[in-house]
């Protein structure tokens, strides 16, 4: 009976043990308090136009939060300080100017002054320098027929006689009738396959797998692409250093419509990037 009593009281200590130490699953946290913050998004190159996105950075998951309706605003596009042309706005709220409206120049100077409307307050931009514009000689991009997925393209570009910070490719995906079967998308044109450049790693030919939907139509007529419309693009050091910082911790908003804390900030008196870019483009068939 002893025994007993002794055993009884061994597992109760144990259990009293295991249940102090028992793992917790979850941790509470007071998340601070959400203080809604500008954030500038703006971009221009000579073929594609300008595009400036104005709009509150969103908090992370969990974190509520109250956003006061978007001021009015006055966009500005300057060199060397003066006033050379203004953004206009668009139905979807972005400030945009055409490429026949957009007069720039490589290795020229470029920033941008943003002013609230209604409180006079004003944001400024650094300057950003147009890089050189990429001249593609040639491109060729083979598809295995029994991967709808994979694809391998070699770009031969013109040797450049000015520095160039960074480097994409973005292979834009067609249907015999050249219509794009996915969506153009300006965040993946910049950061596609982007690369930082320095002397010693300059070259004229470039060689990628790409690994991307090739098939479209429906489920009774699957079809795939046959052609490519390739954009090489160079960019400005502010749009290079972005995009490799982002990169770099993994950042996975979308780069038009950017969510959350912004890496890179080149805006003055507020949170943001403007940078520059150039691009050529040839459409190739897929062989």
């Amino acid at each position: 009976m002893r025994l007993l009593l002794n055993i009884t009281g061994c597992v109760l200590v144990l259990w009293m043990i295991m249940s102090a130490c028992e793992l917790k699953t979850s941790i509470p946290f007071d998340y601070p308090d959400f203080e809604a913050e500008l954030h500038i998004l703006a971009t221009a190159g000579p073929i594609s136009g300008g595009r400036v996105l104005i709009q509150y950075i969103r908090p992370l998951k969990g974190i509520d939060a109250n956003y006061p309706p978007l001021p009015s605003f006055e966009v500005n596009l300057l060199e060397e300080g003066r006033k050379m042309t203004s953004f206009q706005e668009d139905s979807i709220g972005r400030f945009v100017i055409a490429p026949s409206d957009l007069s720039l120049k490589v290795g020229r100077g470029y920033s941008i002054e943003i002013i609230n409307s209604e409180s006079g307050v004003k944001f400024y931009s650094e300057e950003s320098i147009l890089p050189p514009k990429p001249i593609i000689l040639e491109v060729n991009i083979t598809a295995p027929e029994a991967d709808p997925y994979l694809y391998f393209t070699k770009v031969t570009l013109a040797p450049v006689s000015q520095s160039v910070f960074g480097m994409s490719f973005y292979p834009l995906l067609m249907d015999e009738s050249e219509i794009a079967i996915r969506p153009y998308s300006l965040k993946e044109q910049l950061n596609s396959k982007m690369q930082t450049l320095n002397d010693s790693l300059w070259t004229t030919d470039f060689e990628y797998v790409f690994r991307n939907r090739r098939d479209y139509g429906s489920s009774d007529s699957i079809l795939y692409a046959n052609k490519s419309k390739m954009f090489v693009t160079y960019l400005s050091e502010d749009l290079t250093r972005l995009i490799a910082e982002a990169e770099e911790q993994f950042y996975t908003g979308e780069f038009e419509y950017l969510s959350l804390n912004p890496v890179y900030n080149n805006m003055s008196n507020g949170l943001g990037l403007w940078g520059l870019f150039n691009e050529d483009t040839l459409s190739v068939e897929i062989k």
